[in-house]
């Protein structure tokens, strides 16, 4: 996979009964974000009810959005479903 090594928003640890708001952000990586590799890292997000990233844009990156249940090694951290809704 080619791209840089950037990430605009990263989610990651986030729980709780309250979704996190996720809304109108422009993301094109420029200046210290250059040569991204993903809009979106999302990691270890539970919450209830769920979290819905809406609206903004996502371009020049190599993955607009990234969901991961793991991270590096044997770490494993599920998340719920996360919707994404563009207008």
């Amino acid at each position: 996979m080619s791209g840089g090594s950037g990430t605009g928003i990263s989610l990651s640890g986030i729980t709780g009964t309250l979704a996190a708001v996720i809304s109108g952000n422009i993301l094109d990586p420029v200046g210290p974000v250059a040569d991204g590799m993903y809009g979106y890292s999302v990691y270890n997000l539970n919450t209830t009810p769920k979290t819905i990233i809406t609206g903004g844009t996502i371009t020049n990156f190599t993955t607009g959005i990234v969901v991961s249940n793991s991270a590096s090694g044997p770490v494993y951290a599920p998340s719920t479903l996360v919707s994404v809704v563009s207008p």
